[in-house]
C-alpha cells in the first residue's frame, strides 16, 4: 500500500491541479463598457468626395485636413455620435478660420465629453501679401498683391498694421467697386479699399493678410502722407444763415491737423472759427458779415498743402 501511494502521488496532484484549472477557466470577467459620450465619425462632403476629420478621444479632438485649394470659407460637417447620446456645437456651420469651436456631447449616462475642433489648411506654398508700389495717402485708395487664389477680392482680410503689432482693417467707401485681378505666377491683385483716415502720419505701417486660417505680412514698410483733401460740395449748394454752425465732409482723403479757415470779406481776410473736426469733417461758424449768395472764397489752409475749399451759399 505504501508502494502504491508512493507511485501514484504526482498522479493524484496532477489531477488536482487540473481541475483547479478547469474551475478557473470558467470564472470570466467582464470588460468596461465603451463610453457612450463619443463623436463616431466626422464627414465633409465636397464635390470631389468626403473629408474625414481625425478623432482622438483621447486628447479630445477632431483635426480636419482641407487641401488649399478647396474653395472654403465654411464647413458644415456631418456628424455621428454614440447611441443614445446628444450633441451641442452644431447648429451653425463653421468658419475655416475659428479657432475655438468644441463640440459636446452628453451620454445616455449623462457623462460629457467636450472635442476640441482643430482646422488646418494644407498648402504647398506659404501665403504672401505686399503692398502695390508708390506713395500711400490716408484716406485714398489702396491695392494689395498677393498669392490669394480666389475670385472673391472680399474674402482674405486686409489690414494695415503697426510696429507695435496692432491691427487697422482696410477702409471700405460706399459704392466703392472691388476687384481682384490674376497677375500670374498665383498671384492675384485686390483693389476698392482705402488707407484708414486715422493713422499717425509720423508711424510707420505695413499690410497684412489673414486668409483661409493663413496670416501674411508683407516685408515694406511705408509711411502714409496727407492727400490734399477735397471736400463734398454738392450742388445745389448748401444754403446756411450768418451764424450758423456749417459742417462739411471730405471725399477720399482725410483731414489732418488743419491750421485755419479763412474767407474774403471786404476785401480782408476773415478767419472763420472752428467748432471741430476729425478726420472725416469739420465744422465752422459762418461769420455774420459773410456776403450773401454763393461763396467760393472760404478754405481751410493745411500745413505744406493748397488750400482745400468749401461752397455754400449764405441767405438771410
Amino acid at each position: 500500500m505504501f508502494t502504491f501511494f508512493r507511485k501514484n502521488l504526482p498522479l493524484l496532484l496532477l489531477s488536482g491541479w487540473v481541475a483547479s484549472f478547469v474551475v478557473s477557466c470558467k470564472q470570466i470577467e467582464s470588460l468596461p463598457a465603451e463610453p457612450a459620450n463619443k463623436i463616431t465619425a466626422y464627414k465633409i462632403e465636397t464635390a470631389e468626395g468626403t473629408l474625414f476629420g481625425a478623432i482622438d478621444n483621447v486628447s479630445n479632438t477632431i483635426r480636419v485636413y482641407l487641401p488649399f485649394y478647396f474653395d472654403f470659407s465654411i464647413i458644415d460637417p456631418v456628424i455621428e455620435i454614440s447611441e443614445g447620446a446628444v450633441i451641442s456645437g452644431t447648429d451653425t456651420p463653421i468658419e475655416i478660420t475659428s479657432a475655438n469651436h468644441t463640440y459636446t456631447v452628453t451620454g445616455p449616462d449623462q457623462t460629457v465629453r467636450q472635442y476640441k475642433l482643430i482646422i488646418e489648411i494644407q498648402v504647398t506654398k506659404p501665403l504672401w501679401v505686399k503692398k502695390t508700389p508708390g506713395t500711400t495717402y490716408l484716406g485714398n485708395g489702396i491695392a494689395v498683391i498677393g498669392n490669394f487664389n480666389t475670385k472673391d477680392p472680399r474674402e482674405p482680410q486686409l489690414f494695415v498694421v503697426d510696429e507695435a503689432g496692432n491691427e487697422y482693417p482696410f477702409a471700405e467707401e460706399e459704392g466703392s467697386p472691388f476687384s481682384i485681378t490674376a497677375q500670374g505666377n498665383n498671384s492675384y491683385s485686390i483693389s476698392g479699399y482705402f488707407m484708414p483716415k486715422y493713422l499717425s502720419l509720423e508711424k510707420l505701417y505695413k499690410v497684412r493678410a489673414k486668409y483661409r486660417g493663413l496670416s501674411a505680412d508683407g516685408a515694406e514698410w511705408f509711411q502714409p502722407v496727407q492727400f490734399q483733401p477735397q471736400f463734398r460740395n454738392v450742388s445745389p449748394h448748401v444754403q446756411v444763415k450768418r451764424g450758423d454752425t456749417l459742417t462739411r465732409y471730405v471725399a477720399a482723403s482725410t483731414l489732418v491737423q488743419p491750421k485755419r479757415v479763412f474767407t474774403t470779406i471786404d476785401g480782408k481776410e476773415t478767419e472763420l472759427k472752428v467748432v471741430s473736426w476729425d478726420y472725416e469733417k469739420i465744422s465752422v461758424v459762418v461769420p455774420l458779415n459773410a456776403p450773401l449768395g454763393i461763396s467760393y472764397s472760404t478754405f481751410i489752409e493745411f500745413e505744406g498743402y493748397r488750400n482745400a475749399q468749401i461752397v455754400y451759399e449764405v441767405i438771410e
